[in-house]
Order: structure tokens, then sequence, then C-alpha cells
């Protein structure tokens, strides 16, 4: 996790952003959207991994996306997540 909050901070500094959504995916489903104040950023990302989610981050148009995902699935496309859509057809697990 240590690794996560370092190269979360390392990829932030010296951006400026004007807000942060935080979109999850359970499988191949869209499971949900939130906004995340910006000083609650890092224990979203803490907590998800936490979880047992995989999150990596954007940004798009002067904004931070979180993007969450489950372990065992594809990572979701970027397009998805800025469109807050589910992943497009066929979904199939990754295997192990």
């Amino acid at each position: 996790m240590k690794e996560t909050r370092a190269a979360f901070r390392q990829w932030l500094e010296g951006r400026r952003l004007s807000g942060c959504r935080l979109v999850q995916y359970c499988g191949p489903e869209l499971t949900g959207a939130i906004d995340v104040e910006a000083d609650a950023v890092e224990a979203g990302i803490e907590g998800v991994v936490a979880e047992g989610f995989y999150v990596n981050w954007a940004a798009h148009h002067d904004r931070l996306y979180l993007k969450i995902w489950e372990y065992g699935y594809h990572e979701p496309s970027w397009e998805d997540v800025y469109a807050e859509r589910n992943m497009p057809k066929p979904w199939k697990r990754m295997s192990a």
C-alpha cells in the first residue's frame, strides 16, 4: 500500500485538478461513481486496495478519475470510466 500511495503522490505532484470522481466496477459492471473530496482521495485509494480491488488514476478535463476494479477481471478502459458505463461484451474473467 505504501508503494501505491507513493506512486499516487508522485503522479499528483504539480497537477492542479478541479475535483475527483471515483468509478468502481464489480466484474464487468459499473457499480457506482461518486465525487470524492480532495482531502479524502488517499484514504479512498487505501480503502479499496485494502479490500482487494485494483486502482488506477488519470486526469481527464482537469479532473482526477480513480478507476476501481475487481480482482480477476480485466481493467476497464478509460473511455468506459469517463463515460461511466459497463464494460462492453463479451465479458471474460481473467484466467489464473
